[in-house]
């Protein structure tokens, strides 16, 4: 869906002596227009079906969804384990678009819930310009680094643990 704007074309009023004109006003219109255009297609949210690595879904749930404005992302993905899923090590799923490059940031807010227990720190690492992987804080260290999410890390999964991510990026 198109931005709600529609040109208007102006016309002189002869019995006004004003310093503005119908060509200046034309002039903004077509500014506006470009402003317009250059935002791109804005839409509600989209639900997309991600492709996950070393994630078993099962009887789990997956949900995911983004909003694009021109060519920036909006973005979530959402994982909560049934009682057949699994958490494999160095979990990834893919974007609704391609990134513009591999090595562009992705701006993201994400937690691992442990359902009823706790909640720890979630980071997204650019895998390639479709796929992203989740990483833990290993606090172990005097600095915390990053850990790859496993079966263990950043806890024991079982039903109705998850995660949430939502993500921002520049599509290519």
């Amino acid at each position: 869906m198109a931005l709600p704007y529609v040109r208007r074309t102006w016309v002189d009023d002869p019995s006004t002596s004003t310093p503005t004109s119908a060509a200046n006003f034309n002039a903004m219109e077509l500014g506006i227009q470009d402003l317009s255009d250059a935002l791109g297609t804005r839409t509600a949210w989209t639900s997309y079906t991600p492709t996950t690595t070393n994630i078993t879904v099962g009887n789990g749930t997956v949900t995911a969804a983004y909003a694009r404005y021109g060519k920036t992302i909006f973005g979530r993905f959402n994982f909560t384990l049934g009682s057949t899923s699994a958490m494999g090590t160095d979990p990834k799923f893919t974007l609704p678009f391609a990134l513009r490059s591999s090595s562009d940031p992705i701006l993201f807010s994400g937690i691992h819930i442990d359902s009823g227990t706790s909640e720890f720190p979630l980071v997204l690492i650019v895998d390639s310009t479709t796929t992203v992987a989740a990483r833990c804080v290993n606090t172990g260290t005097s600095y915390g680094s990053l850990a790859f999410v496993s079966s263990t890390a950043p806890m024991a999964w079982t039903t109705s643990d998850g995660i949430r991510v939502a993500f921002t990026y520049e599509a290519a």
